[in-house]
């Protein structure tokens, strides 16, 4: 099954414009957000953020199957 999936820029507007995709990803100075299905699940610094989001979407990829 696809999964919705987002990478923003900012994150200010993902917290709006990313809530509906399944898992997501938004950078800010210095750190940013994953969330998952609209809510913010961390808040990492910038060399942690890519690890976890690829976290999540593997976690949501194995519930899916």
């Amino acid at each position: 099954k696809p999964l919705d999936l987002s990478v923003m820029g900012c994150v200010v507007n993902a917290i709006g414009e990313a809530k509906h995709a399944d898992v997501a990803i938004a950078y800010g100075k210095g750190s940013g957000l994953v969330m998952v299905r609209g809510e913010v699940v961390a808040r990492l610094d910038e060399d942690k953020l890519v690890d976890r989001f690829v976290e999540e979407v593997e976690k949501m990829a194995r519930e899916e199957d």
